[in-house]
């Protein structure tokens, strides 16, 4: 009799450890990019429509004076970053970089093309960042939260906080993402 409650014990215990350290029914879990406090951070930043005024980063690398910081900008540019991701995990972050040349726009072309990979790797890039008040970075996945793709086209209306390198870092204030 004792034996049946020992077992019985010890595989009460199992299960409850297992459901702590697995978690109970954690595809029902909402995810961060879900909450309410996410949600309506993306709707303050989704754009309905495209700003007026887009630079490509082409443009900008051209216009914009090296080391220059804290100037307002719109950018328009393809979320990508060669080999690697463009997202920063959990975090509301991408890299954007140029857009590609009509011939050349289409990912699976330019991801082939030696012409294309080399003009790339030396195009300007920028590190699209949304910020809360105090400057710290969203801590939301930005392909969650605004429904992002790699190879996607989105034009991002931000503040410079600089360039070097060929490198813009942004603080953005508004994305749209449209067909």
């Amino acid at each position: 009799m004792n034996r049946i409650r020992i077992v019985r014990r010890v595989v009460a215990v199992s299960a409850l450890t297992l459901a702590v350290f697995v978690g109970c029914d954690t595809a029902s879990k909402p995810s961060p990019e879900n909450s309410p406090k996410a949600l309506s951070q993306r709707d303050t930043l989704t754009l309905s429509a495209a700003p007026e005024g887009s630079w490509t980063l082409a443009e900008a690398a051209e216009k914009w004076p090296l080391g220059e910081a804290n100037g307002e900008v719109v950018l328009t540019g393809r979320i990508f970053a060669e080999d690697q991701e463009p997202w920063e995990p959990n975090q509301t972050s991408f890299l954007m970089s140029v857009l590609p040349e009509k011939g050349h726009d289409d990912p699976e072309h330019a991801d082939n093309c030696p012409f294309c990979k080399r003009k790339a790797a030396m195009a300007p890039k920028a590190v699209i960042q949304f910020v809360d008040a105090s400057g710290a970075v969203l801590p939301y996945g930005a392909q969650q939260l605004f429904g992002l793709k790699k190879n996607d086209l989105v034009t991002v209306r931000g503040t410079i906080k600089s360039f070097d390198l060929n490198l813009f870092i942004v603080q953005a204030n508004g994305l749209y993402h449209g067909s």
